[in-house]
C-alpha cells in the first residue's frame, strides 16, 4: 500500500518525469522551484539528500530525488503518509 501511494504521488507531482520543474507555484515565484519526480525544493533536497549527494546538481536524479523526498516525508509526517498519498485532492505532501 505504501508503494502504491508513493507511485501515485509521483504521478501527481511530475507525471513520472524526473526532469519536471514547477515554474508556477509559490516556491517558483520565490525563486526555489520544485524539481524531480517528487517535486522537492532545493533547501529540502539539501537537508534530506543522502550524504555525498546533497549538491543540487543531483536534485533531478531519480534515486536522489526520491531519497530526499521520502526522507523528508517520513521525518515530517511518518510512514503512514506514504499509504495515504494521492487519495483525493492533494496539494503537495
Amino acid at each position: 500500500k505504501r508503494l502504491t501511494g508513493i507511485l501515485a504521488q509521483m504521478q501527481q507531482e511530475s507525471s513520472g518525469n524526473p526532469n519536471a520543474v514547477n515554474r508556477w507555484d509559490s516556491n517558483a515565484q520565490a525563486g526555489t522551484p520544485s524539481k524531480g519526480l517528487l517535486q522537492v525544493i532545493a533547501p529540502t533536497y539539501r537537508a534530506y539528500a543522502k550524504d555525498g549527494y546533497r549538491n543540487t546538481k543531483y536534485q533531478t536524479v531519480p534515486y536522489t530525488n526520491l531519497y530526499a523526498a521520502l526522507s523528508y516525508v517520513k521525518d515530517a509526517y511518518g510512514y503512514g503518509k506514504f499509504a495515504s498519498w494521492n487519495q483525493g485532492s492533494n496539494a503537495g505532501y
